[in-house]
């Protein structure tokens, strides 16, 4: 009977432990603190802004090259592009002989700045911090949309009607045009209908999909209640489709 018990205990130690975050090791094998992703900045700059500086390879940055915006195939860019992946190599290495173990690249960084995302421990990312090559290491944040009450949490509606205004002038987007850069919407799914029970129309469109009181019941079986007819910051400033 003991020694089924102690099997049970064991097995319920194998089904635990891997769901414990993960942690890292000194070079004797006892366990540190646990891992995160942190992002490092290295000193030298991105495609962007590359000017030359290294006096080897041509620059990148568009006001160095007199071009309207990067260009991220030129044979400049392809090799200074290559000599970052290279300095990157070095230094990941460099890394793991500093921290005497294998480190998790999770990301490389070329075009806006010059760096990588991997995993280490806050004692790890502290002592990577002193390296000269480092300009700055910050932990990786995950940031989550909680409202879309965002008008009123930046005071959109003393603009809306002119009480916040210089001028006194309502100012609800009229003459301006939004684009919005994102993986794409398909704005004809019934989501984004403008449901005149909400207060939308052709004149005052619905801008997000997710608010909806056109059903009867919500989650759960509950009734909805009305949506506010106005969500967007600038609502009469039409969203245009970007290609």
């Amino acid at each position: 009977m003991k020694s089924i018990r102690f099997l049970a205990l064991a097995v319920c130690a194998a089904l635990v432990l891997p769901i414990n975050a993960a942690q890292a090791t000194d070079p004797t094998g006892s366990r540190q603190s646990s891992v995160d992703t942190y992002i490092v900045h290295f000193r030298e700059p991105g495609l962007l802004y590359y000017t030359g500086d290294n006096g080897r390879l041509a620059p990148t940055a568009p006001a160095s090259t007199g071009e309207r915006r990067l260009n991220a195939r030129s044979d400049a860019s392809l090799a200074y592009s290559g000599y970052l992946q290279d300095l990157q190599r070095q230094r990941l290495a460099r890394f793991e002989g500093m921290l005497q173990r294998e480190v998790v690249l999770r990301h490389s960084y070329h075009v806006t700045f010059n760096g990588v995302a991997v995993d280490v421990s806050a004692d790890e990312a502290e002592r990577l911090r002193t390296l000269p090559e480092v300009a700055s290491i910050e932990k990786s944040q995950t940031y989550e949309i909680d409202t879309d009450a965002g008008p009123t949490l930046i005071g959109a509606p003393g603009v809306w009607s002119g009480a916040s205004m210089p001028n006194g002038l309502p100012n609800k987007g009229e003459n301006v045009v939004i684009g919005v850069l994102d993986g794409g919407a398909n704005s004809d799914h019934p989501s984004f209908a403008n449901d005149p029970n909400c207060g939308f129309s052709a004149m005052l469109p619905k801008q997000i999909s997710a608010v909806d009181c056109g059903q009867p019941l919500g989650v759960g079986g509950t009734p909805r209640t009305p949506a506010p007819p106005v969500t967007a910051c600038i609502p009469r400033a039409p969203p245009a489709a970007m290609r």
